[in-house]
């Protein structure tokens, strides 16, 4: 008997599980810090930029569902060259973003318990809850993952219904100023809360029927973190004066205007340690899955290819121990997030401008390419903006190169 395959609502599950988990907890205000007045702007236009992007993703899924994941897509539109760097770039990006978001659930708690200790040993706890249950091949299921996301929804309804009257006086600070370089870093800042859906790639041969459950899955959690994002953001810039930001306590902020106050905080924290766990779940997941094709197919060590009782192991060993050393680093200093979440937005949207120009490169479709070619343009320009940032994907994907040429030279020197 063959592998169970992933029906439409665990695909949804899995689509919404991988892009709202940590996204909907921060960016609200880490956008808001970024863009200010134009924070609205940029997340409808983020939100519409994405359709398209899945569209890409979508015809290609049709075209190769077995290619695995956006790699595959990324090789068999610009070459294998480049395909090859991308698990190592998405990985770069992975390791830091995963402990990121368990630092932010974290500080929820630790003030919620008036406690900075309580930081560092939830987001340690978090993630080793996180890898073990993956390392024993164990996966939260899909109608429990169905649960938290959808309460974690109905949540951030609740929390944008009850803090509505506060915030009506305040939408006047949502009056665009159209500061282009504001918008820009903006834009590339809300692209992390769309990212989870290249995860969602490398497991679209697994769905019943890719061809159509693929685009349903990414564009009915398009649509609900999309329209979540903005709500909430409206009013968390209305009710918080811009002196009082906090970037990475957004929805906490919000949930501390609610009476009673420690019920509403501790409700938000709550679920926002469950649906990070569900996060975890599904990237680890991805992640792993992505690591061992690599690693079978030569493009990462081939001890990372072990698989045991249905779990990569080895993979996922190679995870906990790249997202410890990330966690230990940014609980040293707790100030480097911001950056640490500016460097993965960066990453994401570096990766999606790779998969674009290889849709370009394929499509023979004249109207799609314009789009595509004006998207690209529009995200070099906004990752520009960040200047020094940059750097971070080009060292990654320099170095890899580097290495694949050495290793190539090698063998052929051992052919010799």
């Amino acid at each position: 008997m063959g592998e169970k395959k992933i029906n439409l609502v665990e695909g949804i599950a899995l689509a919404i599980g991988s892009i709202i988990g940590s996204g909907i907890l921060f960016l609200p205000s880490f956008t808001y810090q970024t863009s200010k007045s134009d924070v609205i702007l940029v997340w409808l236009f983020t939100t519409i930029a994405c359709i398209p992007i899945f569209v890409f993703f979508t015809e290609m899924v049709k075209s190769n569902p077995n290619q695995n994941g956006i790699k595959g897509f990324i090789s068999y539109g610009l070459g294998e060259n480049i395909g090859r760097l991308i698990p190592v770039l998405l990985l770069s990006t992975v390791i830091i973003g995963m402990p990121c978001s368990a630092i932010i659930v974290s500080k929820f708690l630790g003030n919620l318990l008036s406690s900075d200790i309580a930081i560092i040993f939830a987001s340690f706890g978090l993630l080793f809850f996180g890898i073990t249950t993956n390392f024993y091949g164990v996966r939260i299921s899909s109608k429990m993952q169905s649960l938290i996301l959808w309460g974690l929804i109905i949540v951030s309804i609740g929390v944008f219904l009850i803090t509505t009257p506060n915030a009506v006086s305040g939408y006047s600070n949502l009056k665009p100023s159209f500061n282009l370089e504001g918008i820009f870093k903006g834009i590339v800042i809300a692209f992390w809360a769309f990212a989870g859906i290249e995860n969602l790639t490398f497991i679209a041969k697994d769905f019943q029927n890719p061809k159509r459950d693929f685009f349903l899955s990414a564009f009915i959690a398009l649509l609900v973190c999309g329209i979540l994002y903005i709500l909430l953001t409206a009013n968390y810039a209305a009710i918080i004066p811009v002196e009082n930001i906090e970037s990475t306590m957004g929805l906490y902020q919000l949930s501390e205007t609610i009476e009673p106050r420690r019920v509403s905080v501790a409700v938000i924290t709550g679920f926002s340690i469950f649906c990070l766990l569900a996060n975890f779940n599904s990237w680890i997941l991805g992640l792993s899955n992505m690591i061992q094709q690599s690693a079978e197919q030569g493009y990462l060590p081939s001890i990372l290819k072990v698989k045991r009782k249905g779990s990569n192991v080895n993979a996922v060993f190679f995870l906990a121990v790249a997202f410890s050393i990330s966690l230990a680093i940014l609980n040293f200093n707790i100030n480097w997030i911001e950056s640490a979440l500016t460097l993965v937005s960066v990453n994401f949207v570096v990766i999606y401008i790779l998969s674009i120009l290889a849709y370009i490169r394929l499509s023979k479709k004249i109207f799609l390419k314009i789009i595509a070619l004006f998207l690209v343009t529009l995200l070099l320009v906004s990752i520009i903006t960040f200047k020094g940032f940059v750097l971070y994907p080009l060292i990654v994907m320099l170095t890899t190169t580097i290495i694949y040429q050495f290793k190539k030279k090698k063998a052929e020197n051992n052919k010799d």
